[in-house]
């Protein structure tokens, strides 16, 4: 068979914050190999964290080399595109050599600067322009930190890259930032679509320094040959722009429509409504960005401590478990047959409320109704309703916001549990859909590099978000218990707000 005749695949890179992951799928969607590699952080002060950005490269190169090694007899890699952390920091010199270590989007070192900055720019001008607020953690003000704490390395920056443009330029030579990375940067109008002059200026970014801006699913070029002998393809594999992981996760998961909305439930739960409009907060709790998807938009909220709690409470409370992730199946054992409300429990996740989504509260977990008779399965239970409760909270934030969630696509690693999706549904009234869909960001990626590439012919025809859908609904019976319960979470979280 001639190569002409195989079936064009498609290769999606996920180059995240502790992993890079490759999925390679085929014109509808399916897998048909993937691999991933993971590296680490570096946390060389207090409140600093960097990344090797040889690091990302080099896993880039690994798994996109191990997966498509894997598919020699299902057809050819045609494009590949990439799903990318947001907002982590590159400084290169002239030969796109990194300068130092990526200063991470988890990096807090910036606090002075973000304080400055919003003193003198003012936090609705940075929100309406870039659709976050300052963020100790964002390019916006790990730029200025360097011009003031390195001013030899900041004198010697030719460009700023970022995770995506940066693999990017290693794969094709070529520079290109796509809209959804660029939004994260705090650089970005995401309204008027380019980099905003003023907070370039006030970062002390001149416009050239930063990668020109495309629409993801935008071809950018071939491979070039040296990366395209590293991996063993051929230099005709086109490159296709991607975007934002989130925003690769709600494209892999099917949330492209106004009214879908993705819950990604790993450490952090992230939640993100896709929408035919760009529509602002004017509490901030919700993060306005445009979708890869031409003409959509998204609006983004992390719950920062959501999977993270659970964690904890696995570690600490169930005990006696050696595995690093939750055992959904331990906690589903116990869990099939209670009543909501955990008899009296009521759990406030760590970081809880929706002033948590914005940052700007540092409560910490509470925990109340605690008898002697209670047990660490009913306090599982009540942390479960806690987190359901705080996402219900956003849920009606974008309720007055005009947004009428239709259903909520949840991904990660609470949908291994039975019990965990249906008190989520029965707490907000909201049906869930589970995709059957592994590494959804890294799919995303690759239905970009389909729409690229012209194998997928157009938007219109991009495949669902699974082969397969589990659909958990409210049950109708546990509403009035949630509605009480609801009303009490809101009413702790307030009177702790005014002790602690």
């Amino acid at each position: 068979m001639s190569r002409a005749s195989e079936r064009p695949l498609l290769a999606g890179l996920d180059v995240g914050t502790n992993a890079t992951k490759c999925l390679i799928c085929d014109a509808e969607g399916r897998v048909v190999a993937q691999s991933r590699q993971d590296y680490g952080l570096q946390y060389p002060r207090e409140g600093w964290v960097e990344q090797n950005p040889e690091d990302l490269w080099d896993a880039a190169l690994a798994t996109l080399r191990e997966a498509s090694a894997a598919v020699t007899s299902e057809g050819h890699v045609a494009a590949v595109s990439l799903s990318a952390q947001g907002g982590t920091t590159i400084p290169v010199d002239q030969d796109g050599r990194p300068l130092r270590a990526a200063i991470s989007w988890l990096d807090g070192r910036a606090v002075d600067e973000g304080e400055r900055l919003t003193a003198e720019i003012g936090q609705e001008r940075i929100y309406a322009t870039t659709g976050w607020e300052t963020h100790a953690a964002l390019p916006l003000v790990h730029i200025p930190w360097l011009a003031r704490n390195e001013p030899e390395t900041y004198r010697r920056v030719w460009r700023y890259l970022f995770v995506n443009d940066f693999i990017i330029y290693r794969l094709t030579g070529k520079f290109m930032m796509d809209p959804s990375d660029a939004a994260l940067t705090l650089l970005y109008s995401v309204e008027r679509g380019g980099w905003d002059d003023l907070l370039c200026r006030a970062a002390g970014v001149r416009m050239e320094q930063l990668s020109p801006v495309w629409p993801s699913g935008r071809p950018v070029g071939k491979l070039l040959p040296d990366a395209a002998r590293q991996v063993g393809l051929s230099d005709e594999v086109l490159v296709v722009n991607g975007g934002h992981d989130q925003y690769c996760g709600a494209l892999g998961s099917g949330v492209t429509g106004d009214g879908d909305v993705m819950l990604a439930s790993g450490t952090a739960w992230v939640l993100l409504a896709a929408a035919d409009r760009l529509i602002r907060d004017p509490q901030h709790t919700l993060s306005p960005g445009p979708h890869t998807i031409p003409g959509m938009w998204g609006l983004l909220c992390s719950l920062p401590a959501a999977g993270a709690s659970m964690e904890w409470l696995m570690r600490n409370v169930i005990g006696g478990l050696d595995e690093p992730r939750p055992r959904y199946d331990l906690l589903d054992q116990h869990l099939c047959d209670v009543q909501p409300g955990a008899r009296g429990l009521l759990f406030l996740p760590l970081l809880s409320g929706l002033e948590a989504a914005q940052r700007k509260s540092g409560l910490w977990g509470t925990i109340t109704g605690l008898t002697l008779s209670h047990s660490r399965w009913e306090i599982a239970q009540a942390l479960m309703e806690g987190v359901a409760l705080e996402l219900r909270w956003v849920l009606e934030r974008l309720h007055a916001l005009g947004y009428q969630p239709k259903l909520v696509h949840m991904i990660g690693g609470a949908t291994r549990s039975s019990v965990w999706p249906q008190i989520v549904a029965d707490a907000t009234g909201v049906p869930l859909a589970l995709p059957n869909v592994a590494e959804a960001a890294a799919r995303g990626a690759a239905l970009l590099a389909g729409v690229g590439s012209g194998a997928i012919a157009g938007w219109e025809r991009l495949p669902r978000g699974g082969e397969a859908e589990r659909l958990v609904r409210p049950r109708p019976e546990t509403g009035p218990v949630y509605d009480k319960l609801f009303e009490r979470f809101r009413a702790v979280d307030g009177a702790l707000r005014q002790v602690l």
